[in-house]
């Protein structure tokens, strides 16, 4: 017997907007400049979607270099600007799902709260989500540990033990 859904939670880049190709051609570019050299399908393959402390511990085990300290902020600025530069656009039929959805839904992402922000209000998506984020920064694990979903559904009112993760 199956259980009603009680939750819907999109994951960000490549579900809500169409971020991902932006996001890999831009570290894989600032990674270059720090001497790490990898490609757009390494990128993809193991840090796509993982917290950023989640990626500096694999580049410094598997590459011997520790990122400077404003690396993150940087990178981060940068790939804003790229966003705004490209067109950052939201992803086909999102807007038709949600205004569908006949259950609550909620965002629940490894992006730092302040790029889930500014790519909100680029796509005018802010209202959509409005109180209904929960970014890595919220959680000891990042993905692929199940604690974003479990503090998603937390926030949202529904039991952990309800949550198919």
């Amino acid at each position: 017997m199956s259980q009603p859904i009680e939750l819907v939670l999109f994951d960000f880049d490549g579900v809500v907007v169409d971020s991902e190709i932006i996001s890999l051609r831009m570290l894989v570019a600032e990674l270059a400049q720090q001497g790490v050299a990898v490609d757009i399908p390494y990128v993809a393959r193991h840090f796509l979607g993982r917290s950023y402390p989640t990626v500096i511990a694999q580049i410094r085990e598997e590459f011997g270099i520790t990122l400077p300290e404003g690396f993150e902020a940087d990178y981060r600025a940068r790939l804003i600007a790229a966003f705004e530069a490209e067109g950052l656009k939201v992803m086909p039929h999102l807007r038709e799902v949600l205004a569908r959805l006949a259950v609550p839904y909620g965002l629940a992402t490894s992006s730092s709260p302040a790029r889930v922000a500014s790519s909100l209000a680029m796509t005018g998506l802010t209202e959509a989500f409005e109180g209904r984020i929960t970014t890595a920064s919220e959680v000891t694990r990042g993905k692929p540990a199940p604690d974003l979903p479990l503090r998603a559904a937390e926030k949202a009112g529904v039991p952990p033990e309800r949550m198919p993760c």
